[in-house]
């Protein structure tokens, strides 16, 4: 089968989120199941700069991509507004080769683009929210999306073969929107947990940002963003540390939420136990993985965070919110899930702290459970199998 995937970002743009790598993974165990798979992405990377050639940091043996060039990087980034207008005319001439298109996020430009041209050619098209489309998220930037949504999204999603939910949650909000629940399909994110198969030495990432051996390390990795509970992890973290030899890791790129929380962390007077290394990636990041002794991820709406798979897979125990929609967290005793608050978090985080059995036993499931239920194998496994529904149900269409 020849498959399009179209992402405005694409790995490894982390300063965008944990999608892209998502995408990249799926493009590449498709391409390991003899399907011929194409890649329409933009040239966002981050706040900085655009894609550079050496950002290829994959093997693009495998599959072909394409980046488009955004009309401005500083809209793309601050705005998550991608606008690649020379990507129309290749969408035009490309698109009557492919059998499936896979459009991932839901309100930008590429998804209109490319959803508008495919209902020409009547080429099927499934869409991945990753989250976007819940309420909460819906409830921010609400006027540009309705504005989108009027203009462009109802009859997106109408023409649309097919979603894939990453949750349980994500398939009751767009039900709630007025999909079709014979439209939706559940589709568990998936990882290549190979990366994680062989740990480095302990203790590398302690002493680069001299964190001492006997403290243990609470761990975030994502999107420095104001809607992200950082200021409540924080909040808690401040309780938690009078009591506890304890630092706290945030890592990530900053989404215009990081002044604010450093001044927080300042605040709280936690400055000395805070530590902010950026942007991490590769064996840097698995370093910290391997240093840290708990992950948390505070974010009170959350599709489905690659990053906590990550974390599993490195065998750390979890701490979640009931907004990351993630029960087999608990379900697997991989970690416990928590309310999306300052109490919430604390008790959370005590508890766990405090049982040094649990936390071990904790981490042991999280791998295991990583391992069994949510590989990337088995998520592409059961995408061909929506695709191929995909294409035959679109045959009752009718013509534009």
């Amino acid at each position: 089968m020849k498959i399009l995937q179209v992402i405005s970002y694409f790995y490894p743009a982390w300063g965008y989120g944990g999608p892209g790598k998502l995408v990249y993974e799926i493009a590449k165990s498709l391409a390991d199941k003899k399907h011929q798979v194409t890649v329409f992405s933009t040239d966002a990377f981050n706040r900085e700069r655009r894609r550079k050639n050496s950002d290829y940091s994959f093997d693009q043996g495998k599959f072909r991509v394409y980046f488009f060039a955004n009309l401005s990087n500083f809209l793309a980034y601050r705005y998550k507004f991608f606008l690649p207008l020379l990507m129309f005319f290749r969408v035009l001439k490309d698109l009557p080769d492919f059998d499936l298109i896979h459009l991932h996020e839901f309100f930008t430009a590429t998804v209109v683009i490319v959803a508008t041209v495919a209902r020409f050619y009547r080429i099927p098209y499934l869409i991945s929210p990753h989250g976007t489309m819940d309420s909460f998220n819906l409830e921010h930037r609400s006027f540009f999306k309705k504005i989108f949504m009027k203009l462009f999204g109802l009859k997106i999603i109408k023409n649309a073969a097919g979603f894939a939910a990453a949750t349980s949650q994500e398939r009751k909000s767009l039900v709630k929107l007025g999909i079709s629940g014979n439209k939706i399909h559940l589709v568990q994110n998936g990882l290549d947990t190979s990366e994680f198969q062989n740990k480095p030495s302990r203790g590398s990432f302690r002493k680069k940002f001299h964190i001492p051996d006997s403290a243990l390390i609470l761990f975030y990795l994502g999107r420095i963003h104001h809607l992200k509970g950082l200021d409540i992890l924080v909040r808690s973290f401040s309780m938690i540390h009078q009591k506890q030899n304890i630092y706290l890791v945030i890592a990530g790129s900053d989404d215009g939420f990081l002044p604010a929380l450093k001044k927080l962390v300042k605040k709280e007077k936690v400055d000395q136990r805070v530590i902010f290394p950026g942007v991490i990636s590769g064996y840097l990041k698995l370093q910290a993985y391997r240093d840290a002794d708990l992950f948390v991820y505070p974010s009170p709406s959350e599709g489905f965070s690659i990053a906590v798979l990550e974390a599993a897979a490195a065998g750390l125990p979890l701490v979640i919110t009931t907004g990351c929609k993630f029960p087999e967290i608990e379900k697997y005793q991989a970690g416990i899930i928590v309310s999306s608050t300052i109490n919430g978090l604390y008790q959370g985080l005590n508890k766990l702290i405090k049982d040094k059995k649990y936390l071990l036993t904790a981490g042991i499931n999280a791998r295991k459970m990583v391992t069994r239920y949510f590989t990337i194998t088995s998520m592409t496994d059961n995408l061909k199998k929506i695709y191929q529904q995909g294409k035959i149900n679109y045959t009752h269409l009718t013509p534009v």
